[in-house]
């Protein structure tokens, strides 16, 4: 996957729990599911980042967050500070008081963790191009292998988490003002 633009500057630093939606709506059992809808929220982990001793010991984090119960997460000292969801066949991100936008995937790769469980690696850009959104180290979310077996009218969730780095480009001659 691309680097972020070196005109860019990290904004924010979250982890995404959700869930993808897919079906198998007209489609044979020998192929996968489609992807339909998302509906993500964003935690703002920077304050954890200190807490942990590496890049790796951070990312090693993201399963766990699998586990807990989306209850609880409202009472955690994570901060939600947006979302992703699907809008009218579209991806659109919001983060709180600041911006909602729109978003075209530019890049996908598979997870090098396990590609058939976990949902691809993704780098988005707003259409504007001043925000460049990268979901990376993903848990869980990857579609079923094929449709067999599936009942065809129904959508498929697959609850999902990940960590999303939210990079802005310096579109105004400005310099960034990153939270992280």
């Amino acid at each position: 996957m691309s680097a972020p633009p070196s005109t860019s500057t990290l904004q924010y630093l979250a982890i995404g729990r959700g869930t993808i939606t897919y079906t198998c709506a007209e489609q044979p059992d020998n192929q996968p599911p489609i992807y339909i809808a998302q509906q993500t929220f964003l935690y703002d982990v920077s304050p954890l980042v200190p807490k942990f001793s590496s890049e790796d010991q951070f990312h090693s984090y993201v399963p766990r967050f699998l586990q807990y119960d989306y209850t609880s997460l409202d009472n955690s000292s994570l901060t939600c500070i947006g979302n992703a969801r699907s809008v009218e066949g579209m991806t659109v991100f919001e983060i709180y008081g600041v911006d909602a936008y729109p978003v075209k995937v530019k890049e996908v790769v598979s997870s090098p963790n396990d590609a058939q469980f976990d949902l691809a690696w993704a780098h988005s850009q707003d259409n504007d191009n001043e925000w460049d959104i990268y979901r990376v180290e993903t848990a869980a979310g990857g579609p079923p292998y094929n449709c067999g077996g599936q009942l065809i009218s129904n959508e498929i969730p697959a609850e999902y988490v990940a960590e999303y780095w939210f990079y802005r480009r310096d579109t105004r001659g400005r310099a960034g003002s990153g939270n992280v």
